[in-house]
């Protein structure tokens, strides 16, 4: 009966599906993607988020597609059954690892800004771990605390940042946005990669569907969560690219910052805006984390035919947090991000697909859900 008890709270709803999704592709990068967008494609870079965010929900489709054949079981499960335990081991383990890199990759991230807008005197060191420690107290208890976390915070967050859009416009100029969406398809398709790991989060779907209520509405809800973060980083782009212009975000460490700091209200009121939105984004980069980190665990776990994965919680610890730092200055970091953009064009885009046709070419799953 425990058993099953602990197996109900950790059920989610369709809503929470939604919610998760949005919340774990809107995380640690947003402060920094004006940037990224700016220095890689600085002609067409609207378009490059579009067209990232079409992508992200075409690889979402097949991903809740496939997690709809297989209701009630994770990835780990049945990757197994469509190709066999070997490969299928082979293939968790590869995932488990990428998991694992995101979390601490995106943990040093997260440090590195703490350290650069808020504690310059605390070692990196120090604010790492110290998030690590949150994050295993979180992934810990399942699935379930963390959709709540998200569930709380992501509707404030996105009226927050609402406001910091419409109220950073006093310098905004609308010819500065023209070269963003003057289409050239060299630098477009360059900068996809880390385009898509800005959109990386949907890969929860691979997961999720064993712990919904109604695992066959995955799809619906699954794909409707990257319209939010999609449409986000749209309207951010052209804020940031309007208000500063896309040679200074070449120069701009992180531009979303800069683009609150300049946030001014009616008689003075909320003069350190920024630092509203600095609380909020402290929680969009922890609840990223804390997915990441639970989906490691929960994959070595299932891996290994486990039953208990929080050991593998405590075992991740040390190993993440080595990770994490080990790149000496933000640019390794965020060279270790774009590389894991390259991984994750093949983890998210190119196995399920596979996968989705193997299973139905060999009738795998529940032929009803094809």
């Amino acid at each position: 009966m425990k058993k099953e008890s602990r197996r109900d709270s950790d059920k989610i709803t369709n809503f929470q599906v939604f919610i998760l999704v949005s919340a774990t592709i809107i995380g640690v990068s947003i402060i920094s993607l004006p940037r990224t967008i700016a220095k890689e494609a600085p002609h067409g870079g609207l378009l490059a988020i579009l067209g990232g965010g079409g992508i992200s929900m075409l690889a979402a489709f097949v991903i809740a597609k496939l997690s709809k054949r297989f209701p009630r079981r994770t990835f780990v499960e049945y990757s197994c059954e469509i190709i066999g335990n070997i490969l299928g081991r082979g293939l968790n383990l590869i995932y488990a690892s990428y998991f694992a890199l995101m979390a601490a990759l995106l943990n040093r991230f997260f440090a590195d800004a703490i350290k650069a807008f808020l504690l310059e005197r605390t070692p990196v060191e120090v604010i790492s771990i110290t998030m690590f420690l949150v994050v295993v107290y979180l992934a810990q208890h399942g699935i379930n605390p963390i959709v709540r976390i998200d569930e709380a915070f992501m509707p404030l967050f996105t009226v927050i940042f609402l406001f910091a859009i419409l109220l950073s416009t006093q310098r905004f100029q609308i010819a500065r946005l023209y070269p963003a969406f003057q289409p050239e398809i060299t630098p477009i398709i360059k900068v996809l990669p880390q385009i898509l790991i800005a959109f990386a989060g949907f890969e929860v779907l691979l997961f999720v569907g064993a712990f919904m209520e109604k695992p066959q509405d995955i799809v619906k809800y699954g794909v409707l969560g990257l319209v939010p973060p999609t449409l986000i980083y749209f309207f951010l782009i052209a804020t940031a690219v309007g208000n500063l212009g896309v040679n200074a975000l070449n120069y701009t460490l992180y531009p979303t910052l800069t683009l609150t700091k300049s946030v001014e209200f009616p008689g003075g009121f909320g003069e350190r805006f920024d630092l509203f939105f600095f609380a909020f984004w402290v929680l969009a980069a922890f609840t990223t984390i804390a997915a990441y980190y639970y989906l490691a665990s929960l994959t070595l776990t299932r891996t290994l035919n486990l039953r208990n994965y929080k050991p593998f919680v405590f075992l991740l610890l040390p190993i993440t947090y080595l990770i994490s730092i080990f790149p000496q200055n933000l640019v390794e970091v965020e060279k270790g991000i774009a590389s894991l953009g390259k991984l994750a064009v093949g983890l998210t885009i190119v196995v399920p697909l596979i996968l989705l046709l193997v299973a139905v070419l060999r009738k795998k799953g529940e032929k009803r859900s094809a």
